[in-house]
């Protein structure tokens, strides 16, 4: 089967080959239906093109608008993890610095007691001390006088003396290492 062109000259050789008698208002209307059958063709294949092109955008914009709500979405997600995130960094920081001052209250409290333990420590070992010296002084009038019973207590509450002395002074050392942390 061969295809036809149609043109005014083909339908008009092709009406006179098969021996109609047609006129030259036959041959123009013939042409004119030719043109309007193309020009219909063509105003379809527009119009087909149009709808194609149409239905593609369309295509494409359900997606883009699905991408764009899932986006939106997606940023509202990461929104509300950064505010999360905001509250849970607010109110750590607030638990640090309320847990800053109660460590500052502490040691200030610490060092209050520390200080005043240290007093305490400086004049027991104070009193010691003196009492240290009552005995060494007893022990040098014993020896003094050849008392033999005599010396032997006063060695005994020298001795005495200085480990309450020792106990005492390791007391104001370790007060004093505590309050100066």
């Amino acid at each position: 089967m061969h295809t036809w062109k149609l043109t005014s000259m083909g339908l008009a050789l092709g009406l006179c080959v098969s021996g109609c008698e047609t006129g030259v208002e036959d041959v123009r209307q013939a042409e004119q239906n030719v043109q309007d059958a193309r020009q219909e063709g063509r105003q379809e294949i527009a119009q087909a093109e149009a709808e194609a092109r149409q239905e593609m955008h369309e295509a494409r914009k359900v997606p883009f608008e699905e991408i764009q709500e899932t986006d939106r979405e997606a940023r509202e997600e990461v929104a509300e993890e950064r505010a999360e995130v905001s509250e849970e960094v607010a109110e750590a920081e607030q638990e640090l610095a309320e847990t800053k001052r109660q460590a500052a209250e502490d040691a200030r409290e610490n060092a209050e007691a520390y200080s005043e333990d240290l007093k305490a420590a400086r004049e027991t070992l104070a009193e010691e001390q003196n009492e240290l010296a009552e005995a060494k002084a007893r022990l040098d009038t014993a020896t003094a006088n050849d008392n033999q019973d005599g010396i032997a207590d006063a060695q005994e509450a020298v001795a005495d003396e200085q480990q309450d002395v020792n106990e005492a002074q390791a007391e104001v050392t370790r007060l004093e290492r505590l309050l100066a942390e």
